[in-house]
């Protein structure tokens, strides 16, 4: 009975090691972060939207890190969308971008999305 107990140890330790050693290699793998260059925009309604796109450098995920008026900051992933680019968690915001511009949208409180910064246009880096 003790030599079953002592196999069956020593072959959980061996899979336990086989797949310690398999997940190190896909780690070591991990494609790196790219971008981060801050874009502002300013909206129709005077406010001032902070985007930075990112992306991974094997083109797997695009995302940005958004900031709005009120000083509050969203990491959203890229998402479909049938014109543009859409980045959203679903659930709370959306950033929506096309050439120049954009806008943010959010759900109220009956969960439904609405614009709460309509017609951001991209404005240089030295504006205040």
């Amino acid at each position: 009975m003790k030599s079953h107990f002592k196999t069956g140890c020593c072959l959980l330790m061996a899979l336990v090691g086989a797949l310690l050693s398999a997940s190190c290699s896909i780690i070591q793998g991990n494609p790196a972060v790219k971008g981060g260059q801050l874009v502002s925009y300013l909206c129709q309604d005077e406010a001032l939207v902070e985007v930075r796109y990112f992306n991974l450098d094997d083109k797997s995920l695009h995302f940005v890190k958004i900031t709005l008026p009120d000083g509050s900051t969203h990491t959203l992933p890229q998402v479909l969308s049938a014109s543009g680019v859409r980045y959203s968690d679903d659930g709370l915001i959306t950033w929506w971008a096309k050439g120049d511009g954009g806008f943010v949208e959010m759900r109220d409180e009956n969960g439904l999305w609405q614009v709460v910064h309509a017609d951001c246009k991209r404005i240089s880096p030295d504006h205040k």
